[in-house]
This record gives C-alpha cells, structure tokens and sequence, in this order.
C-alpha cells in the first residue's frame, strides 16, 4: 500500500494510506475509493462517495458535508462498513429493496441527513433515538404500520417525509418533535389527527393528501397549527431529495 504524508490534493486514489494529508476534493464529483486508511487528515469541501469499501477514517475532519450516496446500489456490507463512517454527515440509501432499517445506520451520531425512501421497511429500530443530529429523515415509499416511541429523542429533526406508507395514526411521540417545519403524511391510512399536534408550533407545511381525514378533524386542525401552517390535501408528494 502506498502511503502519502502532508500534502494537498485534489483528488484521491485507492489502496493508499494518507497521513496528515488536506483534500479539495470537487463537490461536482461522486468518488469510489477502496481500502484506503486517512489518518489525521482535512477535508475542506463538501465530498461525497458512491462508494467506501474497507477503509478507515481516524481523527479525520470535514469541513462540510461528508456524504456517501448509495441510492440503487444494492448495499449489502452495510453492516460491515457503516461503522467506520462515523463522521458520515448525509446517506442516502433510496431503492435498495432493504426489508428492515439497518441498525448500524444509528451508529452514526453525526448524521444530518437520511434517505431511506423506496425501500420495503416495515419497522423502526429503537436505536433511531441515538441519531441526536439528524434534520432531515425520508421513510417514503415503504411499509410502516407505526413508529417507534423512541422517535420523539430526534429533537433536531425538522422535515419528516412518511408518505406511502400504511400509517393508521400518528402517534403522541410525534409531537414532541417541536423543531419540525415539515411533515409529510400523504397516502397511509390515516382518518383522525391527535390533539397533541398542537405542540408542533414551528410547523410550515403539512401534508396529509390521499387519507380519510374527517372534515370535523380538518377544522379542528386549522385552529390547532399556527396561521403560517400550510395543509394540504390534495395529492402533490415531490421528494426533497430530488
């Protein structure tokens, strides 16, 4: 294996050892590396990779965002390769047929941003209460019936997408997730909103289109959401990761 020490660079290639090394690596571009160790190295611009196999990240540091896109990848060493990604700011897992929520992914402290949209979950882990940092959590397009307690611990979480799921209520620990601006519930199986939504007074948008909300519930709802609350009710689910 090669080994590179305190260097600038621009790029980065495989089976090489970085020591002490800063990378300006282009955002433009999505890098696959292979058994690469960085140690004590800087990463100055946002980076992502479409791929990370067997490497090691020790006292690294990342300017901005650090983002491995997986979407449509047929990810299946998951859980050997995760946990060595604990800087991992943004992941994107879309269309990868997982039938469970990789718990490995609750590892990751740092995660902002969390895509696992067009997959075939059908539960939440209570390990999900250890993503602390996490804004942004995409659950489009899968098979919950419900969610976990333990999701009201992601005080940070400002847009939450659930559409086309099979959701029958939304429960009590949902609004107590006060940083929410966004939530998207359009097609499940919902007919009534809990009292308790009240609670999410930074709420901007909601959306509950193609549901059997009452139009009793409707009104009641409009008193309970600040004036700035948009509600929708009509089928428009455009993904933010878009």
């Amino acid at each position: 294996m090669h080994k590179t020490k305190q260097k600038s660079l621009k790029t980065v290639d495989n089976d090489n050892e970085y020591h002490a090394c800063t990378f300006y690596l282009s955002k433009d571009v999505e890098y696959k590396i292979e058994n690469c160790i960085f140690d004590n190295c800087s990463f100055r611009n946002d980076v992502t990779f479409s791929a990370i196999v067997n490497c090691h990240f020790h006292q690294c540091s990342f300017s901005n965002q650090f983002q491995l896109n997986l979407r449509d990848a047929n990810a299946m060493n998951l859980h050997r390769e995760l946990p060595r990604l604990s800087l991992l700011t943004h992941l994107d897992l879309r269309l990868n047929s997982l039938d469970h929520f990789p718990v490995e992914i609750c590892q990751l402290s740092r995660l902002v941003k969390l895509n696992l949209q067009h997959n075939k979950i059908h539960t939440l882990p209570t390990e999900i209460s250890q993503l602390s940092s996490l804004r942004y959590l995409d659950l489009g397009h899968n098979l919950l019936l419900t969610l976990p307690d333990e999701i009201r611990q992601l005080k940070c979480l400002q847009k939450l997408y659930l559409c086309d799921n099979y959701l029958q209520n939304i429960p009590p620990a949902v609004s107590e997730l006060t940083s929410l601006t966004h939530l998207d519930l359009e097609t499940n199986d919902l007919k009534s909103i809990p009292r308790e939504i009240a609670n999410l007074q930074s709420l901007e948008y909601l959306n509950l289109a193609e549901n059997k909300i009452r139009l009793y519930d409707r009104r009641r709802l409009r008193k309970w959401l600040p004036k700035k609350c948009r509600i929708n009710y009509k089928s428009s689910y455009m993904s933010p990761w878009e």
